[in-house]
């Protein structure tokens, strides 16, 4: 294992083999190089850490399904707060900086890059980057109580997310009349990826306008909320307005398309405060 981060950044994990004729390099091999163990590698200072089942720490893997505020938790919840993941070393470096007010500027962009590996964990499939602007008081202590509560806020936006998908789905499912998880899940997962995609600016922009300074903790937290159930309910009545006769009429006065608009309803307004109702209806 590395001891220094300059040994650790200087550690050859792939080697080429530049294959010559004459004058000319005509081709290369790619190599595997020196591996360590993942465990407890804390020395690497631009990885997100997480907890096993050894009680150890590994590397957690970002997925390139998923914006990067959608793991805020991992990111920004510090590990002291959290005990189940620890923040890479260069968000603390960064903490230090702003407690001390030698940072100049106001806005500060969290930038994650990565690969996906494919055979073997040896060849790369897909590169992942995304970024994320916060006000620089929520890296510092003052934002620490800030933080738990927009991991609240965005764990109620996946909640709205998913009262919308079971709503499409209910929908669906009497539209082509199957039961089938998984055939509804397919027809389904394009509105969710919409879903995303239409809250995916808003929370940025909301998220990078919070100053911890000034701004009051619950009028900036419903602020967001309002938004988001906003746009996930224009959705919601766009697949209730486009829906067909079958879905309409149901399976009886109360399993229509029209009942399942009003579970989706209670839904929002239960998660919007503070509920929990499981889509149970």
């Amino acid at each position: 294992m590395p001891d220094s981060p300059v040994e650790l950044l200087t550690l050859q994990s792939r080697r080429l083999s530049l294959i010559r004729e004459n004058d000319s390099v005509t081709g290369y091999l790619l190599l595997g190089g020196d591996i360590i163990p993942k465990e407890n590698a804390l020395i690497e200072q631009m990885t997100i850490w997480r907890k096993n089942s050894d009680d150890q720490w590994i590397p957690k893997i970002h997925s390139s399904s998923k914006a990067m505020w959608r793991d805020y938790q991992s990111l920004l919840i510090k590990s002291t707060q959290d005990g189940k993941h620890r923040e890479p070393g260069v968000l603390r470096w960064v903490t230090s900086l702003v407690d001390k007010d030698w940072i100049p500027f106001n806005s500060i962009k969290i930038r994650i890059t990565g690969v996906e590996y494919g055979d073997k964990n040896f060849f790369i499939d897909n590169y992942i980057s995304d970024d994320l602007a916060v006000n620089r008081s929520i890296l510092s202590n003052l934002g620490d109580s800030w933080n738990v509560r927009i991991v609240e806020i965005v764990g109620k936006t996946e909640d709205y997310v998913n009262a919308l998908e079971r709503f499409a789905g209910r929908v669906v499912s009497l539209s082509m009349g199957v039961d089938d998880k998984n055939i509804i899940s397919n027809a389904t997962s394009s509105i969710k990826s919409t879903a995303y995609y239409n809250i995916d600016q808003p929370f940025r922009i909301w998220l990078k306008s919070i100053d911890p300074n000034v701004a009051e903790v619950e009028e900036t937290m419903s602020r967001w909320l309002f938004e988001a159930k906003g746009i996930v309910l224009m959705m919601g009545k766009e697949v209730l307005n486009n829906v067909g006769e079958k879905a309409i009429i149901g399976k009886d006065a109360s399993k229509n398309a029209f009942t399942f608009f009003n579970y989706f309803l209670k839904d929002l307004r239960e998660i919007c405060e503070g509920g929990d109702n499981n889509g149970k209806k």
